[in-house]
Formats: C-alpha cells, structure tokens, sequence
C-alpha cells in the first residue's frame, strides 16, 4: 500500500502549496473513467483554479521547458484550425460550432500549464488507476443487482464510458504493470511475481470480455515486444509458457468472434473510403466548412448510401479524420508533439520510463487507427494529460 501513503503524502503537500489545480486535475484523472460529467466539472475546476493561482500567488505557468514547448505547440495548432474554419466559412459559424467542434483543442495548450514535477505527478497515474479499479468493480456489483452481463454494454449502460476508452485505460494499466514486472524481475519475490501475474491477467479477462479484437492485437504487441526486449536464456521456459497461454487466449478469442465483425469492418471501411474522397477534395488545409459528420454524410446522400447517412458517424479513424479536417499542414503540425518528446530525452532519462512510454505510445496511435479519440473527453483527456505526463517524466529524471 505504499502506492497509497505516497499519493496522499502528494495531495496534502499539494494543499499546503496552495496548488489547487492540481489537485482538480487529480479528482479528474480519478473520475475519468467514472462520471464524464463530474470528471469535465474538475477539469474546468483545475484550469480556473490555475488562473487564481497564477494572478494571486504568483506560481510558475511551467514546471518544465518542455511542458513550455507543448503548450506553445498546442496553441499554435489551435490558432491554426481557428484560421482556417474562419477562412473556408466565417467568424459566425465559427463561434456557433466552436463548443461541439473546438473547445476540446484547448486542451492541447492548457493541460501542460497544470502539471507538476514528476514526484507529484505520480499520484495522477495512480488516482487515475484507482479510478480505473473502483469502476470495473462498481460495474461489476451492478451487474448482479440488475442481473445483467458483464460486459461491454454493461459499462456503456451503467458508466456511458465507449468500451474503446475504456480498454484504452485498461491496456495503460497491464503496460504500466508489465514494464513494473520486467525491470524488477531480477530481485523480485516469488509473491510478488504471482502478484503481478494475477493483476495483468485479470486485467486481460476484462478486455477478453469487452470483445475488441484490436485491444487483444495491441496486446499481444506490446507483451511480445517487452518479452523480446528482456529475453534470457535463464528466462526460456517461462517464456514458453507465457507464449504458449497467448496464443491460446488469441484462439479463445477468435472463436468466440462473431459475424458482427465483419459487417463492422465492412461498414467502417465504406466510411473511411468517403473519408479519403474528402480528404483529396483540400488535402494541404483541410476542410472545416462542414463538420466532420455533416460532410461524410453529404457524401454518402451523394452517392446514395442512405444506410450510412442514419448512422451519422465520424471517420472512425484518427489519422483520417484529422488529415480531413486539418490537411498535411495540420497533421505536421501534430507530428511536432513527438518531435518534442524526442527532444526531450537526455542522458538521466532511464530506459524503463523510455519503454513505458514507447509502449503508452503504441496503445494510442493503433487505437488512433479504429476510433477518433480526441474527439471525445475520455479520448482527449488521457492523450493530453498523460502525453504532458511523460514528457516530464523523461527530462525530470529524478527519482
């Protein structure tokens, strides 16, 4: 429990620091997978509670240079969009779509005004855990007084949290975990190995029955990749084995797929092929003369697939919606956060918090691939404040 006396020894040096913005931020990370309405309240919370702080008792704005170098980054990503909606359309329509289609881009320079150092940053991912914990097991009480099963809809029903997000979260958590187990490996206890063991497990159990065939891929990615990276010769039979139960659990799964999958990955492919006829129409800026829903479904009235006009979705994809929206130059623009990450690293940096981050980095860009994350406050909330997270991490190298 020493995770816990570490935490609360944060909070009230916090409190008595007068960073109450930071605290909000806590309380948002914690009720992040919890309430969007209670977890948006304390985001709002942390970055008025910033604003007092910085008029009234004179703290810095960065904690870091590279904090500094993200929000410059941000807002001239966010100037950028805001230009160019008001180029293609006007400063009125603008204004009426700003709240549903770019308020959530401020997030991109504010976050990185709201962290700490990386000690007192320790207790978000750890809130944020505990958050996590306190959900699947509320979920999972609810499901025996409603009587229903134990899955994704069950969170989506109780939590209105996207199973998406949601094995988002659990993916950071078995990552997290993983690079834990593997750097301690070495002098670490029999109990203590069983431990870990039992959490990722469990942890897996509910991303098998969440059924996204992407999480168990970006799975298996990321525990062959660590498996790779600390293999010995010492470690084969147990290697072996971990091999042998993946590829099992991988089989499992397959079989307990359905035909939905398919038709999913038809109807999503036939969206992302209109993405593609729009992203060729302004492929340098972009197009915001429509939002993203309004011009995909003037595609599909155009060519008469009605089907997909009444789903009324988005592009699905990351990478697409955002060459559709922001063109090459917005999506170059993007690519300079992870040039800043890279210019962050130094000689402290140690090689576990560089794999830590690779791997976070690996769960967000596959999850980018099937589903627009930042468009959604669990989406962009996590992007942002744990991107900021690790880039203090990496050059705060002191603990």
């Amino acid at each position: 429990m020493n995770f816990l006396k570490f935490n609360g020894s944060t909070i009230k040096d916090a409190f008595y620091e007068k960073n109450f913005s930071f605290l909000a931020l806590i309380a948002c990370l914690f009720l992040l997978p919890l309430s969007i309405n209670l977890s948006s309240f304390f985001l709002f919370l942390a970055i008025g509670l910033k604003l007092v702080q910085l008029l009234f008792f004179k703290q810095e704005l960065f904690m870091v240079n590279s904090l500094r170098r993200s929000s410059f980054i941000g807002l001239f990503l966010f100037i950028y969009i805001i230009l160019i909606s008001v180029g293609q359309s006007n400063l009125s329509y603008t204004i009426s779509i700003f709240e549903g289609e770019f308020s959530h881009l401020t997030l991109f320079f504010l976050i990185p005004m709201l962290l700490s150092s990386k000690e007192d940053n320790m207790s978000l991912i750890i809130s944020f855990f505990i958050g996590l914990a306190v959900a699947c097991l509320y979920v999972l009480i609810m499901t025996f007084i409603l009587q229903i099963g134990f899955d994704r809809n069950a969170f989506e029903r109780i939590l209105d949290i996207h199973h998406t997000y949601l094995a988002m979260y659990l993916l950071f958590f078995i990552n997290f975990l993983l690079v834990k187990y593997f750097t301690n490996s070495q002098g670490a206890t029999y109990k203590r190995n069983i431990i870990y063991g039992s959490i990722v497990i469990i942890t897996f159990s509910i991303i098998f029955m969440l059924n996204s065939k992407v999480a168990v891929v970006i799975f298996s990615i990321i525990l062959i990749g660590y498996l790779i990276t600390y293999f010995s010769k010492k470690n084969t039979l147990r290697y072996i084995l971990i091999f042998s139960v993946l590829i099992l659990g991988i089989f499992l799964f397959n079989k307990k797929l359905s035909i939905n999958y398919k038709r999913a990955l038809d109807f999503r492919l036939e969206i992302w092929q209109e993405s593609l006829n729009c992203i060729k129409e302004s492929p340098f800026v972009g197009n915001l003369k429509m939002e993203e829903k309004d011009l995909l479904n003037l595609k599909h009235y155009l060519n008469g697939k009605y089907y997909l006009m009444d789903s009324n979705l988005n592009s699905h994809n990351q990478y697409l919606s955002i060459f559709l929206k922001y063109g090459i130059i917005g999506f170059l623009i993007i690519a300079i956060f992870i040039m800043n990450a890279i210019n962050t690293l130094n000689k402290s940096t140690s090689k576990r918090c560089i794999k830590e981050a690779i791997g976070v980095g690996v769960i967000v860009l596959i999850t980018f691939y099937i589903e627009n994350v930042l468009d959604r406050h669990h989406g962009i909330v996590f992007c942002t404040v744990f991107y900021n997270y690790y880039l203090v991490a990496i050059q705060n190298e002191n603990i």
